[in-house]
């Protein structure tokens, strides 16, 4: 990744309230980022899903490799469509 796409990156969590930039003194080049606690609450929130989904997989019998990897390519095409749905949502924001 260049410092440009993490800039912008950055910048648009900044404008969506998840966190804040302070400029360090001592070097312009850098600052530090602190969530919010919208950006924490986010976080949270992608750290409880990913866990079930996590727990969930870890539930699957290994012993039907087969069956793993239906479940496994089920999720990743019901990821793809939560987010292209996502995406059109009147009022989503790509920034």
């Amino acid at each position: 990744m260049t410092s440009s796409t993490a800039t912008r990156m950055c910048d648009r969590l900044v404008r969506k309230g998840l966190v804040t930039r302070r400029n360090r003194d001592d070097d312009r080049r850098a600052a530090w980022m602190t969530l919010t606690p919208a950006g924490r609450d986010l976080v949270g929130d992608a750290m409880r899903r990913r866990a079930t989904e996590v727990g969930l997989v870890g539930e699957l019998s290994m012993t039907r490799p087969r069956a793993v990897l239906a479940a496994m390519a089920s999720l990743a095409l019901f990821t793809r469509i939560r987010l292209y749905m996502c995406t059109r949502l009147p009022g989503y924001d790509r920034s």
